[in-house]
């Protein structure tokens, strides 16, 4: 099963990152359109934090429903096997129904959020909220030690700041791709903060080398954000900006 937005995906080899902001509410129409584990996993949380978790996964539904050209509420959702543990459950997330080609990865900070989604390949995405926080102990860990030095040479403050979070996301986002996730030795992940990008990463598991490319993404300020790709994704990387209006809920047609 494949739509019209699909097929250009594919045949346009590009990937296309969603840019949007959680509403403070989500309206009961489009909690309809949530699994009973969504649900029961936004009414866990409280707050602002239960509307962005709902209001994210609707937005995620309904952006892979505008491919595939099904209703929403028909996906089903599951997970890969994790390339570092193992386990057939602790991998990417992925559509379980309907089987199809098309890969995603969703990141959330706050209300803001980026879903990626790519054809025939995988891909991770990262967005964080440059706090200001003591990095230094959390560097020691995750960071090489060319990358340590690379924040070094940053005057202390802001430039260091955005400098750590550069690698924090390059990082997320590869592991992310790769499907590692957590298992992952973050410092042995090598991101080179230094180059512009898109700069090749490659990540060895207990079952393989992952060989992928990152690169930033410029989603204003007060924000920081990464996309990586397999080694051989070419296309373009295509920037949209959402609301949950934007796609209707018959169809995911826009």
């Amino acid at each position: 099963m494949s739509g019209s937005a699909y097929q250009s995906l594919r045949e346009g080899r590009s990937c296309h990152v969603w840019q949007g902001k959680a509403p403070d509410h989500v309206a009961d129409r489009d909690l309809d359109e949530l699994s009973a584990e969504e649900l029961q996993a936004a009414r866990r949380l409280t707050g602002p934090h239960s509307a962005a978790y709902a209001a994210v996964h609707v937005a995620l539904r309904r952006i892979l429903a505008h491919y595939l050209e099904v209703p929403p509420r028909e996906l089903v959702f599951g997970r890969a096997t994790n390339p570092g543990c193992g386990h057939p459950g602790h991998g990417r997330p992925q559509l379980a129904h309907p089987r199809t080609g098309l890969e995603f990865s969703l990141s959330r900070t706050g209300p803001h959020w980026l879903i990626a989604v790519e054809a025939d390949a995988t891909v991770g995405v990262d967005i964080e909220d440059m706090s200001d926080f003591d990095h230094g102990a959390v560097s020691s860990l995750v960071l090489s030690p060319s990358e340590r030095a690379h924040l070094r040479a940053c005057s202390p403050g802001p430039a260091r700041t955005r400098a750590f979070y550069h690698c924090w996301t390059r990082k997320e986002a590869v592991v992310k791709a790769s499907g590692a996730g957590i298992t992952s030795d973050l410092s042995a992940v090598e991101v080179h903060p230094g180059s512009a990008g898109p700069v090749p990463v490659r990540q060895v598991t207990p079952r393989g080398t992952s060989s992928l490319s990152v690169r930033d993404l410029d989603v204003g300020p007060h924000l920081c954000a990464a996309l990586a790709r397999e080694e051989g994704g070419t296309g373009p990387v295509l920037m949209r900006r959402y609301s949950l209006l934007d796609l209707a809920s018959t169809g995911g047609q826009p």
